[in-house]
């Protein structure tokens, strides 16, 4: 009706109007519709939830306990054996952040990939939470005068990883262990992104199966249980650049001691 109505006022048929009146009624009726958008895509950013989103640079540790099934056929792996692991990376997390100074959020996903550091024989591997995201909080929290959050407590964080790789004990084979249960972490932190030191804790042993293609894990005639897992750790550590430039100032000032030393010795024996 509005378009029909604006090609009769510009084309003369059908309205008494003069050019000039046509113009301002178009112009009036362009007015309200943009009135009318404008306040329609204002309802949707206010009805569109805040999400409070940071990376941390993260050290992963868990242990394997190796029971009878696949890995322990390997030479050199006997069932009962305590295999310790280690990763490295950043995961992505994000908080709904639509309550402005809230004492408690909900994350509502965890994404990112950690890559394995050790055991050498198992090398490489790479751990991933992006199988599904179950849920968590941060609460407790604290804030300072400027609003950011100086210490809070995540509390019950669930994901469902899984570890991928093409370890040299296996000759390269590319291999995918799996669990069915989400495997739940739980800590005291000090800032967002977490701060170097803060750790997440995770205390319940669970169940790793490996993927044969088989599915129905851990059943007859399904995917075999390889180990159990058990006291997991993700540590908030420097990044990698951080860590570079510690070092070069720890060799700086290791180089500026051997010749001040060295100085030193020149001039008393002088």
């Amino acid at each position: 009706m509005f378009a029909f109505d604006c090609w009769k006022a510009v084309n003369g048929k059908g309205s008494a109007y003069s050019n000039l009146d046509a113009k301002t009624l178009i112009m009036k009726k362009l007015s309200l519709l943009l009135l009318l958008l404008t306040i329609w895509l204002h309802g949707g950013i206010c009805s569109t939830q805040a999400a409070l989103v940071f990376s941390s640079t993260l050290q992963a540790d868990f242990e394997f306990e190796v029971v009878d099934g696949p890995l322990s056929a390997i030479s050199g792996i006997n069932a009962g054996d305590i295999l310790p692991f280690r990763a490295l990376g950043s995961l992505e997390f994000t908080l709904d952040d639509s309550v402005p100074g809230a004492t408690s959020m909900a994350f509502t996903d965890v994404t990112g990939t950690l890559t394995g550091v050790s055991p050498g024989p198992f090398l490489p591997f790479e751990i991933t939470p992006d199988v599904q995201f179950v849920g968590g909080s941060l609460d407790d929290i604290v804030r300072d005068g400027g609003g950011q959050i100086v210490s809070a407590n995540v509390v019950g964080l669930q994901m469902l990883w899984e570890m991928t790789g093409n370890p040299a004990i296996l000759g390269g084979a590319d291999v995918l262990l799996y669990g069915t249960d989400p495997l739940e972490f739980n800590g005291a932190i000090s800032a967002i992104p977490f701060a170097f030191g803060d750790v997440l804790f995770g205390p319940d042993d669970f169940e790793v199966f490996l993927d044969m293609g088989l599915g129905n894990p851990g059943l007859p005639g399904g995917d075999p249980l390889a180990v159990i897992g058990r006291n997991r750790f993700l540590t908030a550590v420097p990044e990698p650049s951080c860590l570079c430039l510690l070092a070069i100032a720890c060799g700086t000032i290791a180089v500026g001691r051997r010749r001040a030393t060295r100085t030193s010795r020149l001039t008393a024996a002088r």
